[in-house]
């Protein structure tokens, strides 16, 4: 069996307004991944049991 070793430091800023403290932040790198939604997919797609 292989040995591995995975360290992925991950910042989540979550939440309604969070976009306006992006400024804020310390960003180390040069790409990121920004999701939005209104929430009316989530409410559609998703059912919670």
């Amino acid at each position: 069996m292989y040995q591995v070793q995975f360290f992925m430091p991950t910042k989540v800023l979550f939440g309604a307004g969070q976009l306006n403290n992006l400024h804020n932040e310390n960003l180390p790198g040069k790409k990121a991944l920004i999701v939005t939604s209104n929430g009316t997919s989530v409410k559609k797609f998703i059912t919670i049991k």
